[in-house]
């Protein structure tokens, strides 16, 4: 470590604002007359007492930079969101809350954050540029799993965005700084500004990847629609099964060998036993209103089913039913036996 600077050291508190039994420290230069680049010390798990922390406070400090520390509770296990938020919000809000007191002693365009443990899982969230020099990062939308980073990683975090969640189980290294700073270092240097250029289209890339995994195939279902008329028959006995029927609008009546023995009303799916098992048709399907029909070729149909998994319902509920209804018939036949 470099040796310590000239400056002594001024120290200001205020009351967290999550965890009112502790607070919020601010250190900064003694005799410093312009406002002084600031850095957020963010505690791991059991390290809210900055006494832990003198010997590298006083050092930062006497360099001529501020140190704002927002403390949290000693967590139990961070076993679920529930147990973590609060002690996110108590980092992250108290550096608002310091940043908002103290504003006039510190440059908030000259800022990184010093993390450690779970500190540095709030890091992610409290800055918007963040290098990841050693640990991972889970990033969350609207609580779905997106993806990792890790060590060596450069992590842009929106602003603003409450669906974005990059928790950080097991403890990291970061630095982290806002954006604005970020981009007028890059900016500074052509060899920078070409790296930036080259690392993000990388993340690009890497995007599109996962994007292409979690977007379904572009199929356009080959799905035919038919009109009937009262008494036009739609499924004939006997014929082979190569459609399977979606009934949208109107009724129709089921025969076999003359008999009735069913109708098939709105939002029902029919001629699916033969179209599934391969078999000829066994029995016929009438119109007995104007009927709108949707039909599911056969040679489209794993396709539409992977794609509509709303039509494979109702397959299934048409198939339990059926299964229902024979068992039933079975029963009163044995009974009258």
């Amino acid at each position: 470590m470099a040796a310590d600077g000239p400056f002594g050291i001024e120290t200001d508190s205020l009351p967290s604002p999550v965890f009112p039994s502790l607070n919020v420290y601010g250190y900064f230069p003694r005799g410093a007359t312009e406002r002084v680049p600031v850095v957020f010390l963010l505690h791991g798990y059991a390290g809210p007492d900055p006494a832990y922390f003198a010997p590298l406070i006083r050092h930062i400090v006497s360099r001529g930079q501020a140190v704002i520390f927002p403390p949290f509770t000693i967590l139990p296990v961070a076993s679920s969101e529930e147990t973590v938020m609060p002690e996110y919000r108590a980092l992250v809000q108290g550096i608002e809350q310091g940043v908002a007191r103290w504003g006039a002693r510190v440059d908030t365009a000259a800022v990184a954050y010093v993390a450690q443990s779970f500190g540095a899982g709030a890091a992610a969230h409290a800055g918007r540029i963040v290098y990841i020099r050693s640990g991972m990062f889970k990033y969350y939308y609207n609580n779905r799993f997106i993806r990792f980073y890790s060590t060596g990683d450069i992590l842009t975090v929106p602003e603003n965005d409450g669906l974005v969640r990059i928790p950080n189980e097991f403890g990291a290294d970061v630095v982290s700084m806002n954006r604005d700073q970020f981009i007028a270092m890059v900016k500074e240097s052509p060899q920078l500004l070409e790296l930036w250029i080259e690392y993000e289209r990388a993340q690009d890339h890497i995007m599109h990847v996962i994007c292409s995994l979690y977007i379904p195939e572009d199929f356009q279902p080959n799905f035919e629609l038919r009109q009937y008329k009262p008494r036009d028959v739609i499924i004939t006995e006997g014929e082979k099964a190569d459609n399977l029927f979606e009934m949208l609008e109107g009724e129709a009546v089921v025969t076999a060998r003359g008999t009735q023995i069913g109708v098939v009303k709105d939002g029902e799916v029919f001629g699916e036993i033969s179209f599934l098992t391969g078999n000829v048709r066994n029995a016929t399907v009438t119109a007995q209103t104007g009927c709108l029909i949707r039909v599911v070729k056969g040679g489209d149909f794993e396709r539409t089913a992977a794609h509509r998994p709303v039509l494979m319902a109702k397959i299934s509920r048409t198939l339990a039913q059926r299964l229902t209804e024979v068992n039933e018939r079975l029963i009163r036949i044995s009974s009258i036996s």
